[in-house]
């Protein structure tokens, strides 16, 4: 996760509320360098990206520089992309 489980709101808490009841390991990388967000998909053979979801809105804050280091380790990164929801992310403003 690129913030915090307690930052989430509506469907994304929902969503999560449901992965975390599904047994699925929920990693909060929010402060992680691009090493740790690298070394956690390590091995990785299918991404979801789901970082900017439709409820995103307005400008990313202080919350962006962990977006823009996941969306980096996901570009770089041998696994396949399995799916985007909402809004994809692709690339950080600028690139």
């Amino acid at each position: 996760m690129a913030c915090p489980l307690t930052d989430y709101r509506g469907d994304a808490a929902v969503n999560a509320g449901v992965a975390r009841q599904a047994g699925l390991s929920i990693l909060d990388l929010s402060t992680a360098s691009p090493g740790d967000w690298a070394a956690a998909l390590r091995g990785a053979v299918w991404i979801v990206d789901a970082l900017l979801g439709t409820g995103a809105t307005g400008a990313t804050g202080a919350s962006w520089g962990a977006v823009a280091t996941a969306i980096t380790a996901i570009n770089e990164t041998r696994a396949a992309l399995l799916a985007r929801f909402g809004l994809s992310a692709g690339s950080p403003p600028g690139d």
